[in-house]
């Protein structure tokens, strides 16, 4: 879900020097320590607007060489995130951090893959193409190197962006100005497909917006949570789990008669980051017979052996329910990823009692290899397995009514197709239905119900626009989104729940989602997969990277920086 990329330059964390700033981006307004000026450089772009023209003009000068690297066009073309829509994609002050501190927040898919090959040799570049016989990188040049994965001897990600660190050392203060008010002024073009039903151009917002109210204060808050799911032996209890330091925590409710705050929190499961700290917990289940074999379930993205996979494990919890059982866990599943994005995310058992997975195309940006159409890999799939009977050499068996066992050329366990990066899905409680939310590319984020056997389109479709005819086949039906947005709203949807607590409420049947950079949350309601209304009804305080429910219905939002909030659905109403 974060963007940004350039030429190579050395990283220094305190200062840049003259000569290095000089020799790699080009001229005149040096200072000896660039980084002391970056809060007068911040405090400028935010009070003085700059002007769009001169911006243009800098950008595309030698001097920065941003054009090199980035288009303006939608084409996508370059080694860095096209910036057509980034004006709308992130706020003033979003731009203004991501070119000065570019490698504080790197976009998803654009990380600098290092390669060391046979006889000590080392490339490096952003990846475009991946597939068993062939790597292609693209470097900061525009060079297309093309690697066979024989010659690899080791693989890692860097952490630091390949945009220059201290750009603002060769600009005056009003110069920056121009820049950023350039980059601010970039805009999504509208398109005539934003008159249809499932993409309004404006989402109004409730005069009097829902609430937000802290479960837990700064002194509990977590480390990079992003998933919160009730307990099922305890209806006070949650479990929380951070996603890079790879730690589970049981959370009590809120109990008035808890001597001490911190007896809330307690250690559920530590697995301890990985050694290149590239693992990412992302997703927990519990069995449908929880409460009778303690069975519950992960979903991580892990490195093994310098290669990528995004896992299913069973585990078990403790006889006391407080903790992990520290029982040897099974492997389920062991899907191989092309590039460390887009791994998807979710795993639920369905009220049909089998465990739906979501799978992301894998990357890279615009998924050039198709993974998300070919019906060979589960790779931008959802898939649906049981995980109680055994078949032949799999932990698991198909079901039988899954859509395509009988079909030799599609993987069994595929239950529909054509997604780009499901991080989030859920069934509603009452109806059934399967909600995704399912990530964009460059255009637009969507909002789908999933059904047997469907292709919701990746990359053939962007939302409701055509994007690629690449992997269009003849004859293929895809399914068309409920609701799609464009960067005005935010650049990275969260999917979420219909919301089933109280039948009272104007909310009551709406799917409650939201956005995690802009922090919009929506809800929409539906009939037949049509979209009827749709409203913003509130702004979280942090990025939104999940929501989560618990027993009784009630919908929790997920920050990213740490603070878990309760959505309180009567101080608004849905009109």
């Amino acid at each position: 879900m974060n963007p940004r990329v350039g030429e190579v330059l050395s990283v220094v964390r305190r200062t840049i020097s003259i000569a290095i700033a000089s020799a790699l981006v080009g001229t005149a307004h040096c200072q000896e320590n660039p980084n002391e000026e970056i809060p007068e450089y911040v405090r400028s772009a935010l009070l003085k607007e700059g002007d769009i023209e001169r911006g243009k003009s800098l950008f595309a000068s030698d001097r920065l060489a941003c054009a090199k690297c980035h288009s303006l066009d939608g084409t996508r073309s370059k080694a860095a995130p096209d910036l057509s829509a980034v004006g709308e994609k992130f706020g003033r002050r979003e731009i203004i951090e991501s070119v000065l501190t570019p490698s504080a927040r790197i976009s998803e898919g654009y990380e600098t893959t290092l390669l060391m090959l046979n006889e000590g040799k080392t490339v490096s570049g952003i990846i475009k193409s991946a597939t068993d016989q062939s790597l292609e990188l693209l470097t900061q040049n525009g060079e297309l190197i093309h690697v066979d994965p024989d010659e690899i001897e080791s693989r890692r990600t860097s952490a630091t962006s390949i945009m220059p660190q201290g750009i603002h050392a060769v600009l005056s203060k009003g110069e920056f100005n121009d820049l950023i008010e350039f980059l601010v002024s970039l805009k999504q073009v509208d398109t005539a497909s934003r008159i249809i039903q499932g993409m309004p151009s404006v989402i109004d917002e409730l005069t009097s917006p829902v609430e937000l109210r802290p479960i837990i204060g700064h002194s509990l808050k977590f480390d990079q949570p992003v998933w919160l799911g009730s307990f099922p032996d305890f209806s006070d209890r949650f479990l929380v789990i951070e996603h890079q330091v790879r730690r589970i925590w049981m959370l009590k409710a809120k109990d008035e008669s808890t001597a001490e705050e911190g007896d809330r929190k307690k250690l559920f499961l530590d697995l301890g980051p990985t050694a290149a700290n590239e693992g990412r917990l992302a997703a927990l289940a519990f069995h449908p017979s929880f409460v009778f074999n303690q069975k519950y379930y992960l979903l991580e993205r892990v490195t093994l052996d310098g290669k990528m996979f995004v896992t299913v494990i069973e585990r078990e919890v403790s006889e006391d329910g407080q903790r992990d059982s520290g029982r040897e866990p099974r492997l389920i599943l062991q899907v191989p990823q092309t590039t460390g994005a887009h791994f998807g995310g979710w795993l639920e058992f369905g009220p049909d009692g089998f465990l739906y997975i979501s799978f992301g195309d894998s990357g890279p940006q615009e998924d050039p290899n198709g993974n998300a159409q070919h019906r060979n890999i589960l790779l931008g799939k959802i898939a649906r397995i049981d995980v109680d009977r055994q078949e032949s050499e799999k932990p698991y068996s198909i079901p039988k009514d899954n859509p395509f066992v009988s079909d030799p050329g599609t993987l069994p366990e595929i239950w529909a197709l054509g997604f780009r990066a499901p991080w989030r899905l859920s069934f509603d409680r009452v109806t059934g239905d399967l909600w995704v939310g399912d990530v964009g590319q460059d255009r637009y984020e969507k909002v789908a119900i999933v059904r047997r056997g469907e292709n919701h389109g990746w990359n053939v479709y962007e939302g409701f626009e055509a994007f690629s005819n690449r992997y269009r086949r003849e004859k293929e039906s895809y399914t068309s989104p409920i609701f799609a947005y464009g960067r005005k709203y935010g650049p990275s949807v969260t999917g979420g729940f219909v919301y089933r607590a109280d039948p009272r409420s104007t909310f009551y049947g709406k799917y409650i989602f939201g956005d995690y950079e802009s922090r919009r949350i929506f809800a929409l309601s539906q009939q037949d997969r049509t979209l009827k209304e749709i409203r913003q009804i509130g702004t979280a305080p942090q990025r939104i990277v999940s929501f989560g429910q618990d027993a009784e219905g009630e919908i929790y939002v997920v920050g990213y920086e740490g603070i878990l909030y309760r959505i309180d659905f009567s101080t608004a109403k849905f009109e």
